[in-house]
């Protein structure tokens, strides 16, 4: 990660420069005008490079963004903008058209083309670049789905992608496997994302059929807990037949079962070594995870992690300060 600006250790006369110097060379130089120069600036930036794309995280005071129709000549972008509105309300204009922006929104934007972004008060977004070249999509094609990207399948999907790579950037963007892994994701999410926003229909096949084994695995994780999770219910919740969803996770040297066994035994694991389920039986916890016989249950735990359920719920608990095992299975 790097901190492009931390307003809290910058004297207070400083700041509101400091905004406007930092968000001008990182918004593709955007003029940001304060919203009140007087007032206090409050502002906080981070950056992570995934392979060829990156994240950049801001809060701040109220803004403004303006690139005009001189910058976006003089400062032609290579990428392409898909932000989400975590805290606040803001409000883009471009082409004439204005969007509001509520919390949880995605924006998806054309840094070539000129533009207003401002909002008041505190707000905070998470934005995701990707370049233009690797996405591959005509211009007009972006600019037309840019403002219907809401009615695409996988906007929630895009926009829980954008925030979890945040979730432990740090740690992804240092390893080079995950970074490269992650950047070509998201690129083929924002291509899939704006080829279905556009209906556009020789671009979106193809663009979904890349992007079906991340929608999968979201889907997937989403209901681990479901106890009724089965090929056919993941199969029919994408529009593909059960055989069509086995070959996709044959291709990928994917095992869908073993998958979903091992995700599913990873949170009964977790959840045995929480605090708030010391009150909650072995077999209680395991059948919410999908497994209902609580002895094939142990002896699978055991298999995979060394040590038995009761005895991990007991060393964790031991660490988190409660004495013994507080349920029985």
């Amino acid at each position: 990660m790097v901190v492009v600006l931390d307003t809290e250790l910058l004297p207070e006369s400083d700041r509101a420069d400091a905004v406007i110097t930092a968000m001008g060379e990182s918004f593709v130089a955007s003029y940001v005008p304060p919203e009140d120069p007087s007032a206090f600036t409050r502002a906080r930036m981070e950056v992570w490079a995934f392979g060829s794309t990156s994240i950049f995280r801001s809060g701040m005071s109220g803004q403004q963004l303006v690139r005009t129709a001189k910058r976006t000549r003089s400062h032609p972008s290579s990428t392409l903008s898909l932000a989400v509105q975590q805290i606040g309300e803001s409000a883009f204009d471009q082409q004439g058209q204005q969007r509001i922006l509520e919390t949880g929104s995605l924006l998806v934007h054309d840094d070539n083309s000129p533009y207003e972004y401002t909002w008041s008060g505190f707000g905070a977004c998470t934005c995701l670049f990707v370049s233009l070249h690797d996405l591959g999509l005509p211009v007009d094609l972006i600019r037309d789905a840019s403002t219907r990207v809401r009615a695409s399948p996988i906007h929630d999907l895009v926009v829980d992608h954008i925030l979890g790579m945040t979730r432990n950037a740090d740690a992804l963007s240092d390893d080079p496997a995950a970074a490269v892994g992650l950047a070509n994701v998201s690129v083929e999410l924002a291509r899939a994302l704006l080829t279905s926003a556009a209906g556009d229909t020789r671009h979106r096949r193809d663009a979904l059929a890349a992007t079906l084994l991340t929608q999968i695995r979201a889907y997937v994780r989403k209901h681990l807990t479901d106890p009724d999770l089965t090929p056919g219910k993941i199969a029919a919740a994408h529009h593909i037949s059960v055989r069509h969803l086995y070959k996709v996770c044959a291709d990928a040297n994917f095992s869908l079962h073993e998958w979903i066994t091992a995700l599913r035994m990873e949170g009964a694991r977790e959840e045995l070594a929480g605090r708030e389920s010391r009150h909650r039986s072995i077999a209680m916890i395991a059948q919410r995870w999908g497994f209902s016989n609580p002895t094939h249950f142990s002896r699978r735990f055991r298999d995979v992690y060394g040590i038995t359920p009761r005895d991990w719920r007991r060393m964790a608990g031991r660490r988190e300060g409660i004495d013994g095992d507080t349920s029985s299975v």
